[in-house]
């Protein structure tokens, strides 16, 4: 496990708890692939598809997308933990929904 994945699973479990506490979205699918699964593996599960998630549609609807998956695994520290594809995957998803990349 990398040194990184700790900090990404707190960021990612942020990522399940902040949207239920802020407008009860309770985001099923994102809390199993983590309780099941490295951060680094659940985060690109979230990732699999062409097409963005139902899940990833809650938060844009709710103006929450810095709280996505996409939206964390494009921070700068986690660069070595994803590869190119992944993150533009991540990056066209968050452009397709008018959310620009987090600049941390």
């Amino acid at each position: 496990m990398s040194d990184l994945e700790p900090q990404l699973y707190q960021d990612l479990l942020e990522g399940y708890e902040a949207p239920m506490r802020l407008v009860g979205y309770n985001a099923t699918r994102a809390r199993l692939l983590l309780d099941q699964h490295p951060p680094v593996e659940a985060a690109r599960r979230l990732l699999e598809g062409e097409d963005w998630t139902t899940g990833l549609t809650r938060l844009w609807e709710h103006r929450l997308l810095r709280y996505s998956a996409e939206y964390i695994v494009l921070y700068p520290r986690y660069e070595a933990l994803f590869t190119e594809s992944e993150r533009s995957t991540a990056r066209r998803r968050l452009a397709d929904l008018g959310q620009e990349p987090p600049n941390e």
